[in-house]
């Protein structure tokens, strides 16, 4: 209800993202067995309205590009790295 009429009463974005990105993490360090990506996918799928729905998407859309970044690589072995680096 708090991202609702955040949105409706015109809060920026960075600042209803924060605002998002913190009572998720609340939850996530207060429950221990929920995910990060659990609560937003519940936030996402009760929301009637699609403009908060959107922000928390763009979270999830910003933790997956984050976990796709180069730096990322590391994770995936230094045989493969030392491929791409070679191509």
């Amino acid at each position: 209800m708090q991202v609702q009429l955040m949105v409706h009463f015109g809060f920026s974005t960075l600042c209803i993202r924060r605002y998002l990105h913190r009572f998720v993490l609340w939850w996530v360090n207060t429950t221990k067995i929920w995910n990060y990506e659990e609560i937003i996918g519940w936030f996402c799928d009760v929301c009637f309205d699609v403009n908060p729905a959107a922000y928390a998407a763009g979270l999830l859309l910003r933790r997956i590009r984050e976990s796709h970044t180069w730096t990322g690589c590391h994770l995936l072995g230094d045989g493969l790295v030392a491929a791409v680096i070679a191509a």
